[in-house]
């Protein structure tokens, strides 16, 4: 496929959707522009990929545009003049508010630092040492990956993800970059090193800029990219990217990634790119299609409805008995490399079949953008919690189905009800102050 016709049809998506919201920043540029940037990468063939098919080019770009057919449905059903015009308002939140959000942010920062503790705790009590531990790296991610890893304290490991939310909110609010924040981000990264993995890191990272840029005020005076406006504001997305991009390369160099890569040109090996580019990088950030389209040459389907695309439910029931345990490993192929991940696409074809790859961009595309609408017409936090989450989801389709992240999912339920209480506790506040004036 030509990379001038994937630029041209990402570019088109991008203006029309600056025409429908009324901003660049919006879930049909960032879908549009990150499937782009993927299928531009793997055409670049700096590695010599696979050729991908006819069918699966057919699969990428009908899915893109069942997407965008979504996103056109909601904005159409409105029939509001001004619906989709610049109305973003701020979550109304004064400053006693700002300090019990603060509070939320300590507690919870607090207490996933202390889970992380005690995770490194339990490795280096069966392992012996941190030094074992690293050295064990590969071993320990692949008993995370088949469920043979205990978590010291199941699932209260997401507290990070409330307070990183959180996080993002009180910065935009303030202006200021408070020494808990990064606490609690640095209380992922022990998390997700602990297990060798790098998702947590990511979904970290996703959760925090999206509410931040969501809340913050340069957003609504469409001036976020200024730097002189918003030097700080710069600063506080650049450091927790700093932290984020640290814990990966903390995992990648433990794990032994490898990056003599079968089929790796030149210009990826011995030029000046590869001091900037390792093979590995550019493999995670182009890959996925192949692995789809290696996939669509002898696809299988799940035998239980939505395996895949709701995983953390099917494992949850598992425990219960009341469906039998998925695997959250997925097959991989070699393109020349081996990789197992192949978009959301793959995902939802195991779930569903050829029919459910048109249908559920579809509705993804619909759903977000209502959550988009239900947010700028009614901002609060709760409203929120599902525009950011559901905003990762289509944000990282390109790679796969988010919501089959048990991390993702749990995560975002915890914040539900994190949100909700702080909503009561403002409501008592705000009763209070009422009756003494």
């Amino acid at each position: 496929m030509s990379i001038t016709i994937i630029i041209i049809i990402a570019t088109l998506y991008t203006f029309i959707s600056k025409k429908l919201f009324g901003s660049y920043f919006n879930h049909l540029s960032i879908y549009a522009v990150s499937w782009a940037f993927i299928c531009s990468n793997y055409e670049l063939k700096l590695i010599r990929f696979v050729n991908i098919t006819n069918e699966a080019w057919f699969i990428i770009f009908l899915g893109s545009f069942f997407y965008f057919l979504g996103v056109l449905t909601y904005y159409f059903y409105k029939n509001d003049p001004d619906k989709f015009k610049i109305i973003y308002k701020r979550i109304s939140i004064n400053n006693n508010e700002i300090k019990i959000l603060y509070k939320f942010i300590v507690i919870t920062a607090f207490l996933n630092l202390l889970i992380s503790i005690l995770n490194w705790k339990f490795l280096i009590s069966k392992f012996g040492s941190i030094t074992n531990v690293f050295i064990q790296a590969n071993k320990i991610y692949r008993m995370r990956i088949e469920g043979d890893l205990p978590e010291v304290i199941p699932y209260f490991y997401t507290l990070g993800y409330v307070s990183v939310f959180l996080s993002g909110i009180y910065a935009a609010y303030t202006n200021k970059l408070k020494i808990i924040m990064l606490i609690a981000f640095i209380s992922i990264v022990m998390k997700d090193v602990a297990g060798f993995g790098r998702e947590g890191i990511l979904l970290a990272l996703l959760v925090f800029i999206f509410s931040f840029l969501f809340t913050t005020k340069s957003l609504t005076g469409r001036k976020i990219f200024k730097f002189k406006e918003n030097k700080k504001n710069v600063i506080i997305i650049l450091l927790f990217l700093i932290l984020a991009i640290t814990g990966a390369n903390i995992v990648r160099g433990t794990r032994g990634v490898y990056e003599r890569f079968k089929g790796t040109s030149n210009i990826l090996t011995k030029s000046t790119i590869a001091d900037f580019v390792p093979p590995s990088l550019y493999f995670y950030f182009s890959s996925h299609i192949g692995v789809f389209s290696k996939y669509l040459e002898n696809p299988t389907q799940n035998n239980v409805f939505g395996a895949q695309t709701f995983l953390p439910i099917h494992s949850i029931l598992a425990k219960f008995e009341l469906l039998p345990k998925p695997s959250f490993y997925q097959k991989g192929y070699f393109i020349p490399q081996w990789s197992n991940t192949g978009t959301y696409l793959r995902e939802i074809y195991e779930d569903f079949g050829i029919l459910g790859v048109f249908i559920v961009p579809y509705l993804l595309g619909l759903f977000i953008t209502y959550l988009w609408y239900r947010y700028h017409k009614n901002p609060n936090l709760v409203n929120l919690v599902w525009l950011v989450y559901f905003y990762i989801v289509s944000t990282m389709t390109w790679l796969d189905m988010y919501t089959r992240s048990s991390k993702w999912f749990i995560g975002m339920i915890f914040t539900y009800f994190a949100v909700k209480y702080f909503e009561y506790l403002r409501n008592i506040i705000n009763k209070d102050v009422s009756k003494q004036n």
